[in-house]
């Protein structure tokens, strides 16, 4: 076999591992023990690792939109009870953006390699 079929063989059996997975997802989102403690990750979120800069305008998109009305509440010292739920969301959009930049950085020191 040539080398370009081999290439072609992989990429039909990548997409077609792509397929089952989705088809696994699929058959079980609904099912709220199927992902617990098997060490599987449901399929929309391990993809969404494969693509930091969405991971990144996910993350800034979502904190400017929280954290604008969060710093108002905190500077007129307004505290109430959904406070706590803009913090926790500000914290994990802080969390995407530093996934983002750990997987951007990541990819640009395997690039150079």
């Amino acid at each position: 076999m040539e080398p370009k079929d081999d290439n072609l063989n992989n990429e039909s059996n990548e997409f077609e591992k792509n397929l089952s997975d989705l088809k696994e997802w699929q058959d079980n989102q609904y099912n709220p023990g199927y992902y617990v403690g098997t060490g599987k990750v449901a399929t929309p979120i391990k993809n969404m690792v494969k693509h930091p800069v969405l991971l990144l305008i996910l993350g800034l998109f979502v904190g400017l939109i929280n954290g604008i009305p969060l710093l108002t509440r905190i500077s007129t010292s307004d505290f109430s009870a959904d406070l706590l739920l803009n913090i926790i969301i500000l914290v994990i959009s802080i969390l995407l953006i530093y996934r983002s930049i750990v997987a951007l950085a990541k990819n640009k020191t395997t690039e150079e390699k």
